[in-house]
């Protein structure tokens, strides 16, 4: 009955047209913030619009409803677009910035331009405050993830150290924790197994220290499973399977469906290393569930190769070789692409025991 009176109200001709949106938020305050942004939008205040789109957004990200979410950040940073250039316009385009990129992350991939062009604006913006903030430096971690992802590698290597350097600059723990693991996953998919190690061991001692609150990344766990490849790697498989189980109890417990979804993930292609490949497939089939219930297409993608490839020794070298063949040569993937220091790691991965990978 409100809405509709809101509507009549809007297409009257009468000069107290606007006020209506405002005294029907006033009503509704509390409950259903995309409602109320949406009347603040229609009314012609979209100051006070922007701070619900943004919590619209909010709240689809606890449901997991990352589609809806990303239309609703997408709503707030339109509109902020609009608005004269202040501190708390900026400070409200950063919060809005930080949430949209791991939604984006989860539905479109790490590497998709639409990561970079979010982070990257992050960083403009962050900037603003003085690049050993706080800010600038998580902003920096979200566009390391595209050029970890994407390439290029060394781009990533001076991220990642930038990174470390001004975590310890701001005694930060928990930006080093973040710092550690993006190192350890940078020399792990160098070969240096045993640089990962230290790096990884380094984040999880001020993990344990510092445990994550609730708006901190899921570094600690990453660092867990960059340890657990390592160990394996360097011959360690009782300590590589404890802290790989140990890291996929931390995850699935989590909070946030995209950290439960890479768990899932990062359990699958720790099975794949050990060639595991029953409860490879046990994990991929959590790893699709979680993956479609919650319409992460992304991570839909890695579920159907993991099964078509990965679980299968003879198809998944075949399809290592011909993504070799295609890096050589240029061709641009359908998939998201995977940058040429990843292959030498997985081709071991995939390569019959014995057998070393081709440089």
């Amino acid at each position: 009955r409100l809405t509709a009176r809101c509507s009549a109200a809007r297409n009257s001709s009468t000069t107290n047209r606007s006020p209506w949106p405002w005294n029907v938020a006033q009503v509704r305050r509390g409950p259903a913030p995309e409602l109320l942004a949406h009347h603040f939008t229609q009314g012609g205040r979209p100051q006070e619009a922007v701070v619900y789109w943004h919590r619209a957004g909010v709240r689809a990200t606890e449901r997991a409803a990352t589609v809806e979410a990303i239309s609703h950040f997408t709503k707030a940073r339109e509109l902020l677009a609009t608005l004269p250039v202040s501190a708390v316009n900026r400070d409200q385009e950063l919060e809005t910035l930080t949430e949209l990129g791991p939604s984006l992350t989860a539905s479109v991939g790490y590497g998709a331009p639409e990561v970079m062009e979010v982070y990257t604006r992050a960083l403009e913006v962050s900037r603003q405050l003085g690049e050993d903030s706080i800010a600038y430096s998580r902003a920096l971690s979200g566009l390391w993830i595209y050029y970890m992802a994407r390439g290029p590698h060394e781009t990533a290597w001076e991220i990642a150290r930038q990174l470390l350097t001004t975590a310890e600059g701001l005694g930060d723990p928990r930006l080093q924790v973040t710092a550690r693991g993006n190192l350890a996953d940078m020399c792990l998919h160098a070969g240096d197994f045993v640089g990962a190690a230290e790096h990884g061991r380094a984040g999880i001692a001020l993990d344990h220290d510092h445990p994550r609150g609730p708006d901190d990344d899921d570094a600690g766990i990453m660092c867990r499973v960059w340890v657990s490849w390592s160990l394996h790697a360097l011959g360690y498989a009782d300590q590589a399977q404890a802290i790989a189980d140990e890291a996929l109890a931390l995850g699935v417990t989590d909070s946030s469906a995209l950290v439960r979804t890479e768990a899932w993930l990062y359990a699958t292609a720790y099975q794949v290393r050990i060639r595991d490949y029953d409860t490879c497939r046990v994990h991929c089939a959590e790893l699709g569930a979680i993956a479609v219930e919650l319409d992460l297409g992304y991570f839909r993608h890695w579920g159907r190769s993991i099964l078509d490839g990965f679980a299968r020794p003879r198809a998944m070298r075949t399809v290592l070789t011909r993504s070799a063949a295609e890096s050589r040569n240029g061709a641009r993937r359908a998939a998201v692409r995977r940058p040429r220091h990843f292959l030498p790691c997985w081709q071991k991965v995939a390569s019959p025991r014995g057998e070393q990978p081709k440089r």
